[in-house]
């Protein structure tokens, strides 16, 4: 029978994570495909089976301005319930059931069995999403629901969201501000979790109970003890949050990158549409001016057939003794026919330019609604591009206050302090479990200083001599006149303050993709490279060798396949996706000449 520590969180929520739309830097790309997917269903499409019915009646008898046209917006900008809720749940930690151990792959069977059981012992918390994700270093279950309540008696709708409520008809009453009703849930189904898991053998530890009764000197030492583990199990817990964060800001960053591209594609379609609105309107101006010269001419032929719609009784007086004959034949009949063919001439006139006025004003109305709608894209253009602005400035900030929260608390000095303890407790692990392996000490590792070697043997005197000073007053600070070293006081023990000096880190992506690989693949070069005091300029060195040969080979294969400045002028899209397929293609190559060695 094994022990294993069984942890229940909340989590953020990141559906796109989850389903591997996005991947982070501590996610192993050759394992995704090991991922286990119960369900993967559209929130909205959830949102309408579940409340469109009581919407409807909702909305029955109700003023326009107070129905629920979309309950999902609803929820969305409330503040008071959330979309939906996750939970995150997993057994040990990377040090004792890591992903590919026998005890991670029985973890998985455990975590498998739980989650059918799942929607049927919890009916008002409607599963949408839900993985098993297999590709980080601890197996863990991704758990997305919404809680809902139907036949709700008060105000509102009759099935609504309501995390409070939905967790009540389960049965748990919440308590104290710190016994709420989804700690009660949580603990509940950790006692699911730790039933099942005692099937297959694993006995659910639970750090920090049933201590015997010590005398004071093994009491206060049990309670650091006790202080210890209660740190570790918040470690955890902290490693855990800081994964988790690390995902949402790597998810905030690409949507800020998104949100940058949109905004250049959404720049370019304003300027276009400037364009065109400047075309349209100068088409106008120029259609305007053409009416107003065609006006005259039109005053001038709308007189003319005034004139001549009249028919006026001037006649040329006849002769003296003319016959009515002649006076006719010579005199009226010309005159007739004069006019008859000048209002001839006058009526082909006047009906080419009055299709031609209709010509023109048909193409004049057309050009100004195309000018209009122009004008309305270019309005919505413009708020699209505040809009995304806004989003853009947001998420910045939310990266800056991460950046600087790792700038003050040091990302390296924790970081690297994280991964050596998990380094030594899997160290440890590996050397009880199998005992064919021989202790390797300090002087047999190849390279390192003595300076180092001296560091660790005080240490190892060090923690001898703490249970001698447990007893007494202890210091935080001491000074041993002996060595000349100052040491700090860590729990029960004292140890020395060593420093080493570093450069600046100024490693980007490639720096943090290297340290990954030494930290999983070369542990013992880097930590000969962290006690040296030689990693930042290394990953440092690394990081800028990477981005000069990808940038140079990037340029080499764009030129062989012709990917060019004239094809960018000419297509810009397609000049964008060959590059960036190109520049994947070169990081791929530089990754495993210089990263992967």
């Amino acid at each position: 029978m094994i022990k294993r520590t069984i942890s229940g969180r909340n989590g953020k929520g990141s559906l796109a994570h989850n389903r591997r739309a996005f991947e982070t830097e501590n996610v192993d790309k050759t394992r995704v495909h090991l991922n286990i997917k119960y369900c993967d269903e559209n929130l909205k499409a959830v949102y309408h089976e579940l409340f469109d019915s009581a919407v409807e009646r909702y909305n029955v008898g109700k003023r326009n301005d107070r129905k629920i046209t979309d309950y999902y917006e609803k929820i969305r900008q409330s503040k008071q319930e959330k979309l939906f809720h996750e939970v995150i749940f997993q057994i040990g930690n990377c040090t004792d059931t890591a992903v590919g151990t026998e005890e991670g792959e029985l973890a998985v069977k455990i975590l498998d069995e739980y989650m059918k059981e799942f929607q049927k012992r919890n009916p008002s918390l409607r599963v949408f999403s839900c993985h098993l994700h297999l590709d980080e270093s601890t197996p863990h279950l991704h758990v997305d629901f919404v809680p809902y309540v139907t036949g709700w008696k008060g105000k509102g709708m009759d099935t609504r969201v309501s995390l409070k409520q939905a967790l009540k008809s389960l049965g748990f009453e919440g308590g104290s501000k710190q016994d709420t009703e989804l700690n009660q849930w949580i603990n509940h189904e950790k006692e699911v979790l730790a039933e099942i898991a005692l099937q297959h053998g694993i006995e659910w530890e639970q750090k920090g109970t049933h201590e015997e009764h010590l005398d004071v000197y093994n009491f206060k030492k049990k309670e650091r003890k006790k202080e210890v583990q209660a740190l570790e199990q918040e470690k955890e817990y902290l490693t855990a949050e800081n994964e988790g964060l690390n995902c949402q800001i790597a998810e905030a960053r690409a949507d800020i990158k998104q949100l940058e591209e949109e905004m250049v594609r959404f720049q370019k379609d304003k300027e276009t549409a400037e364009e065109r609105a400047e075309k349209a309107e100068q088409e106008l101006k120029k259609l305007e001016e053409r009416r107003e010269r065609l006006q005259p001419v039109m005053d001038y032929v709308s007189k003319e057939m005034k004139e001549y719609g009249t028919v006026k009784a001037i006649l040329p007086e006849a002769g003296t003794l003319e016959r009515a004959t002649a006076y006719r034949d010579k005199k009226i009949k010309p005159l007739f026919i004069q006019m008859k063919n000048k209002i001839a001439a006058m009526a082909v006139q006047v009906k080419e330019l009055t299709k031609e006025v209709d010509g023109w004003r048909h193409k004049y109305q057309k050009t100004k609604q195309a000018y209009n709608q122009m004008q309305r894209e270019l309005d919505t253009v413009r708020e699209e591009n505040e809009q995304l602005f806004e989003e853009k400035q947001q998420l910045q900030d939310v990266s800056d206050r991460y950046d600087r929260v790792v700038r003050v608390l040091g990302e390296t000095v924790v970081d690297d302090a994280v991964q050596q303890d998990i380094q030594e407790q899997k160290a440890l692990e590996e050397k009880r479990q199998s005992k064919c392996q021989q202790e390797v000490s300090m002087k047999d590792l190849p390279g390192v200083p003595e300076r180092v070697k001296w560091r660790t043997n005080s240490v190892r005197k060090i923690k001898q001599r703490t249970e001698e000073w447990s007893c007494k007053n202890m210091k935080k600070h001491i000074y041993d006149e002996s060595n000349g070293l100052s040491y700090r006081l860590h729990g029960d023990y004292y140890l020395p303050d060593l420093a080493v000096n570093e450069e600046e880190p100024t490693y980007g992506k490639y720096g943090m993709l290297r340290k990954q690989f030494l930290k999983e693949h070369k542990p013992a070069r880097y930590q000969y490279l962290l006690m040296t005091g030689k990693l930042t300029g290394h990953l440092n060195q690394v990081d800028q060798d990477v981005r000069e040969k990808v940038e140079t080979l990037v340029k080499q294969i764009a030129e062989k396949h012709g990917v060019t400045e004239e094809l960018k002028m000419q297509d810009q899209m397609k000049w964008v996706g060959l590059m960036n397929n190109i520049k994947v293609c070169a990081e791929e190559i530089v990754l495993k000449e210089i990263i992967y060695m």
